[in-house]
């Protein structure tokens, strides 16, 4: 098994509720990370570095609902961990108060996170979309 820092991520809240001396040891498999994230931590991983290529040099950022509302950008603010929660939300639309719960975190900041990595993955599928247009409209001329 490869060393893969969403994999590491991701053992840290899987295996929080184990004992010391079997978080150690206890492997998180692709199949238990696919289980809980869809992807794997490959996937997973360039998912991320195609987030900050489609957002880098733009003037993307996500405006919360706060009051007063906070400027959240990527790689500033987002972080790896953010990407695993709306990972795992998307794949068991669970509450937000259990996903919370399950990362450790407030449903407040939860939200807050999820809505912004929402936020920057449209952006990805916009930058997708638009790119594979091109290629095929290129290829058509």
């Amino acid at each position: 098994m490869s060393h893969n820092p969403f994999r590491s991520l991701a053992a840290q809240y899987l295996h929080a509720t184990l004992p010391e001396h079997r978080r150690r040891t206890t492997p998180v498999t692709t199949r238990v990370y696919k289980a809980h994230f869809k992807l794997s931590p490959s996937q997973t991983e360039r998912v991320w570095v195609k987030l900050g290529q489609s957002v880098h040099g733009g003037n993307h950022y996500y405006r919360t609902t706060d009051t007063p509302p906070q400027i959240l950008r990527f790689q500033a603010d987002i972080m790896p961990e953010h990407l695993l929660w709306t990972l795992h939300y998307m794949k068991h639309y669970a509450t937000e108060e259990h996903t919370a719960v399950l990362f450790g975190t407030t449903t407040k900041t939860f939200r807050k996170y999820f809505w912004a990595v929402v936020h920057f993955l449209t952006i990805l599928c916009d930058d997708l979309v638009s790119n594979a247009m091109i290629r095929c409209t290129t290829s058509f001329a």
